[in-house]
């Protein structure tokens, strides 16, 4: 038989076509290789891939072809939702089929258990027309859900605290003069105050005297920071009065940081710490201050006088009194230290006021003087005026024998 040249011609060709087919199929398995490879080694990194679905529920395709995901896993090998989310979701998810048209821009929050724990999902679908498909975004939120839930949980936390204490945020925009609260204000209940969130009138916050020593802070604060460049709050604790509930005026100790908020502009957070409800520095109205002062010059075993800034007695109690051989105590006030107390416990004290003057802060001291058997027990207490400046100091000290202070000290480290 003798095959004509057009059908050698016609053979050949049909051979040519098979082995391009065959060139393009081997092409076409090398590429998708080279994309498993790659989609292996960032699977971990992708938490979004796209679902083709018919309107039945049936899977139909998904993208990409190769992903690390407990819920893709899931789709593939099962290839409908129905065995997959929980009678509640899957309800949801229909409910939320049918509403599309009305509300194409909500996306549906659905979870689903894997090996690792309950994970979380945000869906977005899309209705393909005139086609029987359609086409679900899914992405893993899991990460998101948990963040703010742990975020839910720190501001529930902080704002039990701040309700406990009486304490509370603030701001202060700069530029605009603006005084805000981050956080609500806590009455003596520890009840919510209304209305104590947001933008404030300050000057019905602060009585105008606190005022004035609030703003001279925050020039001082802001005009720091723009000639330097940097926040210094290095003993920057103001202590001040606010109106509380009733009119009731309320000693708040304040502290804050200069900085740009999220718009660049100039501003300062802080805390307010309620002075009254503190244990380490307590503040009280003048009714509570003289019933104070009242018991402590009581003390019998105890020296306790008050110097005023030149060094002349304010006022002592009777102990003291009698230390220095003086019958009565009206009889010390106005005298200077040096006309009462002797040189060489002098040199001591002046050091101790000096500091305390100057820091507006408690001085404590202890020890012998000289070759002495006695121990001295001294602490040095500020009083300031309305404006935040040291005018006097009280002074309280106690003598004890060595064996009694090392009875008192070894105690104490017991406990």
């Amino acid at each position: 038989m003798v095959i004509s040249p057009g059908v050698l011609a016609g053979i050949m060709f049909a051979l040519f076509l098979v082995l391009v087919a065959f060139f393009i199929a081997v092409m076409l398995y090398r590429d998708l290789r080279s994309r498993q490879n790659a989609y292996a080694n960032f699977a971990s990194y992708l938490d979004e891939f796209l679902v083709i679905m018919t309107k039945d529920g049936h899977l139909h395709d998904v993208l990409p072809k190769f992903m690390d995901d407990p819920l893709y896993e899931q789709l593939v090998q099962n290839e409908r939702f129905e065995s997959i989310l929980s009678i509640s979701d899957l309800t949801r998810l229909n409910d939320y089929i049918r509403g599309l048209d009305a509300y194409p821009d909500i996306p549906f929050i659905f979870s689903f258990r894997g090996e690792s724990g309950l994970l979380w999902y945000e869906l977005r679908a899309v209705v393909q027309k005139n086609t029987n498909y359609l086409a679900y975004l899914i992405k893993n939120v899991t990460m998101d859900v948990e963040s703010r839930n742990q975020r839910d949980l720190i501001q529930k936390n902080l704002d039990l605290l701040l309700q406990s204490t009486g304490d509370f945020l603030w701001s202060m925009d700069v530029e605009r003069r603006q005084f805000s609260l981050l956080t609500p204000i806590s009455d003596d209940e520890g009840r919510v105050v209304p209305r104590s969130v947001g933008v404030q009138d300050i000057h019905t916050v602060l009585p105008d005297v606190d005022f004035a020593r609030f703003a001279k802070m925050i020039n001082s604060r802001v005009v720091d920071f723009r000639t330097t460049g940097r926040d210094n709050d290095e003993n920057r604790t103001l202590k001040v009065r606010l109106y509380g509930q009733d009119g009731k005026k309320v000693w708040y100790a304040l502290r804050c940081k200069v900085g740009y908020d999220e718009n660049a502009r100039l501003a300062i957070k802080g805390t307010a710490r309620r002075m009254d409800m503190s244990l380490e520095n307590p503040m009280f109205d003048d009714q509570g201050i003289n019933a104070l002062a009242s018991q402590i010059f009581a003390l019998p075993d105890m020296s306790v006088f008050c110097l005023d800034r030149d060094y002349r007695f304010v006022s002592c109690n009777l102990t003291f009194a009698m230390e220095h051989s003086i019958p009565d105590p009206r009889l010390v006030i106005g005298k200077r230290t040096k006309d009462v107390i002797t040189t060489k416990y002098l040199t001591y004290l002046t050091g101790l006021c000096s500091a305390a003057f100057e820091t507006g802060r408690p001085v404590s001291w202890r020890g012998s003087i000289g070759e002495s058997n006695r121990i001295i027990v001294l602490n040095t207490t500020p009083v300031s005026n309305d404006e935040g400046v040291v005018t006097n100091l009280i002074i309280s000290y106690i003598y004890m024998s060595r064996e009694e202070f090392d009875y008192c000290l070894n105690s104490s480290e017991e406990k």
